[in-house]
């Protein structure tokens, strides 16, 4: 018999963190960590999970992108960037803080353009900092597999982002001229 009370206690914080780093709105977050324990309640039925945190996290992962495709559909890049406020080093920078804010949302929408299983490989590495191994048993592939997907999904981010951070990186050597 699964202890949900236990594996929500334990689980649910990095979760969160996993979720809301992506999605970067505490009512979206809220419903795929719901969401997500929801998934597991079912689908754990139907086969045993060994590694509940890596089990977990590709279920928040799935749900975050999920999230974030729906908002990137429906919405377009009209949608409130994520709530970087409460790091105190972007306070200091307006500017520096607009071009993260402009580089994180890109990032983000092209996370969702990725296929499904690079973005969930990139963000159960980045984001929920599961190591290979975890990553390859939650996704149920080789953990070869992991370190190929995860190249792949940093080479699409790096040549689609690439023009906004050479730009960024132009904006700053004029600015300190």
């Amino acid at each position: 018999m699964t202890n949900w009370e236990e594996i929500i206690r334990e689980y649910s914080p990095a979760v969160w963190r996993t979720v809301y780093r992506l999605v970067g709105d505490r009512e979206d977050a809220a419903d795929c960590v719901q969401e997500t324990f929801l998934t597991a309640v079912r689908s754990s039925k139907a086969k045993s999970v060994d590694h509940w945190g890596a089990y977990l996290h590709k279920i928040a992962a799935s749900r975050a992108l999920d999230c974030l495709r729906k908002r990137y559909r429906t919405a377009g890049l009209q949608s409130a960037p994520p709530d970087w406020s409460n790091i105190p080093d972007l306070k200091a920078d307006p500017q520096g803080n607009a071009q993260l804010s402009e580089l994180v949302q890109k990032t983000l929408e092209t996370l969702t353009e990725l296929p499904t299983l690079q973005a969930e490989v990139f963000c159960l590495r980045y984001l929920a900092e599961l190591d290979y191994r975890d990553i390859a048993e939650s996704l149920e592939i080789n953990p070869n597999s992991v370190g190929a997907l995860l190249h792949r999904a940093r080479e699409s981010l790096r040549m689609r982002l690439s023009p906004l951070v050479a730009a960024e990186e132009f904006g700053r050597s004029n600015h300190d001229c």
